[in-house]
């Protein structure tokens, strides 16, 4: 038989049938107690025998031998007819039993499907960003243009030409996350004077920015503006020293639109 990982909870209804009805090596059942189950895992051309005893051995499949079928774990057996190999559906349960162990087997296959998938959403594009650089070639007053873009989308693309696909302007949660956990952001070295990063706190330097409502007033409009005419203004992002001597992300609001800095990117 090939080597099946066994389930705990169907150990109990599959292990103890199996047993009655393999005996040792070209015979028929017998009534010797198995000592145990080994793991046939290690190797690929290992499956699970019986010896002269009867107890459940792992046997090396010989060179040139036929191919064994892949069987259902838990409704199915590997059995013989002299020539070939072949799966059998167990007969030691009931018609509902037998349905509630497929169901089972899909349920299993699906888990081990969406884990796949969760595992692949978590290490891709969609993860959490963090920080890899500042735009290379463009500094830039508040109002970021690339091409026809303007504001937020051609921020992206600037950091998109730089750092490839995913990566975009950092907001400041990021950067948190990239300092929390030591993305990048070297201990060593600064990164000063920094440069331009999303912020919407829907806080304000002067009491009647345009829109005050709308959560512009702390990255100029969007990214859209690069004078004070409505009383916008943008946040820089800095990595220094603080007054207690050790490197911080320092996050300067209330800056002028018409001051000129680098993007800062994450991916």
């Amino acid at each position: 038989m090939r080597n099946y990982t066994l389930n705990i909870r169907l150990a109990a209804v599959l292990v103890a049938p199996l047993l009655l009805a393999c005996g040792s090596d070209n015979q028929g059942g017998g009534g010797t107690v198995l000592a145990a189950i080994p793991d046939c895992g290690g190797a690929a051309d290992q499956v699970l025998s019986t010896d002269s005893t009867g107890q459940l051995v792992c046997k090396t499949i010989p060179s040139g031998a036929a191919a064994l079928p892949d069987c259902m774990p838990n409704t199915q057996a590997l059995t013989a007819n002299g020539t070939k190999a072949s799966c059998d559906n167990l007969n030691i349960v009931d018609a509902t039993t037998q349905t509630l162990l497929t169901t089972l087997n899909e349920i299993e296959a699906k888990v081990i499907d969406y884990g796949t998938q969760l595992n692949t959403v978590g290490t891709g594009a969609n993860s959490q960003a963090v920080y890899v650089g500042l735009s290379k070639t463009v500094t830039t007053k508040g109002r970021i243009t690339s091409g026809t873009m303007v504001g937020i989308p051609a921020a992206t693309a600037i950091c998109r030409a730089d750092y490839g696909v995913g990566a975009h302007m950092c907001n400041v949660y990021e950067l948190y996350y990239s300092a929390a956990l030591q993305k990048n952001l070297d201990p060593d070295a600064n990164i000063v004077p920094g440069g331009w990063v999303y912020m919407q706190s829907w806080r304000h330097n002067s009491a009647t920015p345009s829109e005050v409502a709308a959560g512009l007033a702390d990255n100029c409009g969007g990214y859209t503006a690069e004078t004070d005419t409505n009383n916008w203004n943008g946040t820089k992002f800095e990595w220094s020293f603080n007054a207690s001597t050790v490197r911080v992300p320092k996050f300067y609001a209330n800056v002028l639109c018409s001051e000129t800095y680098p993007i800062v990117c994450c991916r």
